[in-house]
């Protein structure tokens, strides 16, 4: 604000809904600077939901946490909205789950900075690494800290081959600095990406992948087994 004395440019309504109040209408009163011609909306609006949004960031991280933690479908989130007499379509809480998931990774970027001093009060970090995939989709490569459980960083990637997952690595260590350990499968791209990255540290296996690796391996030989009696009978 260049300090010039506020005019009202216009009024209008509002329809607004948040979790501990509703749908309701605000009446809200349009500023502009006579001087720049910058337009002002209400601040105690813009607290309650985004710019030119109709539901509030509460409703939002609702619907996001319903999606993404609790496995909710739209059919369930709409009626449980409707109890708080709240009417939203389905479609638009697709929408807003897609607007959780952008708001969240932009908290989290900015938020990288107390991450990093909160590792570096706790006396370091340890670095868990594990991928997802499902069908023909790629690879979400996460990585989160042992210690907080804060995921530090995500990205896509096609295969889990060491040239892809270095550059990932990379950005970690250039947001957290190195880590004080590693813990990841059996897989041989992120062996080879992590000892490139971070030659120095200690590097563990996860039981979980471990165990599920060995009993794999035994159920296979059993399986040959089975099949080498059958043909020899």
């Amino acid at each position: 604000m260049c300090g010039t004395g506020l005019r009202v440019r216009k009024s209008r309504k509002v329809t607004v809904a948040t979790l501990d109040i509703g749908m309701f209408q605000a009446h809200e009163r349009i500023l502009f600077c006579p001087d720049c011609g910058t337009d002002y909306g209400c601040d105690e609006l813009l607290r309650l939901k985004p710019p030119r949004g109709r539901f509030g960031y509460d409703v939002l991280v609702y619907v996001g946490k319903a999606v993404f933690s609790e496995c909710r479908n739209e059919k369930e989130i709409q009626h449980q909205l409707e109890r708080r007499r709240i009417i939203i379509s389905r479609r638009e809480i697709s929408y807003l789950a897609q607007k959780f998931i952008i708001y969240l990774s932009l908290a989290h970027r900015q938020s990288q900075g107390a991450i990093k001093k909160l590792l570096n009060d706790n006396g370091g970090y340890i670095l868990h690494l594990d991928a997802t995939c499902e069908g023909d989709s790629p690879h979400l490569m996460s990585g989160l800290d042992g210690i907080t459980e804060i995921v530090l960083e995500n990205t896509k990637l096609f295969s889990e081959k060491a040239e892809l997952i270095i550059p990932f690595l990379r950005r970690i260590k250039a947001l957290y600095g190195t880590p004080l350990a590693s813990v990841h499968d059996m897989g041989k791209g992120i062996w080879t990406a992590v000892s490139t990255v971070f030659p120095d540290i200690s590097d563990f296996i996860c039981h979980y992948h471990f165990l599920a690796n060995s009993l794999n391996c035994k159920e296979l030989e059993r399986f040959q087994r089975a099949k080498r009696r059958h043909v020899n009978a």
